[in-house]
């Protein structure tokens, strides 16, 4: 008996299956990855500098440093680089608001 190439292979991806009458829907496809336990913390990361960048006055630096602190170091390898996540906060930040005149806050002259 013949088997195709495709039965060969021991795929780790998603599958589309319907519980009810027990068919698969969609078949894996070769371009399906391992689940990545990692990538979590990556998302974590970026989510949690991202809500920070648009609640608090804190600078850039001290919180990408601060959320770096508790993220673990197998995480790193996948991360962006701190130039990339300080960008991030800086494009959550509200932008400046002017007063009245169209001048800048007497606080920052």
């Amino acid at each position: 008996m013949k088997f195709s190439l495709k039965f060969d292979i021991i795929f780790f991806g998603r599958c589309q299956t319907n519980i009810q009458i027990k068919i698969l829907l969609k078949e894996p496809y070769e371009h399906s990855h391992v689940p990545d336990p990692d990538r979590f913390h990556v998302i974590r990361l970026k989510n949690e500098i991202k809500l920070r960048g648009t609640l608090s006055d804190e600078g850039a630096s001290t919180i990408l440093f601060d959320v770096l602190r508790t993220t673990p170091l197998t995480a790193t390898p996948g991360s962006p680089t701190n130039d990339a996540l300080l960008q991030i906060i800086r494009r959550e930040r509200p932008p400046m608001k002017l007063d009245h005149h169209g001048c800048l806050p007497l606080i920052l002259r």
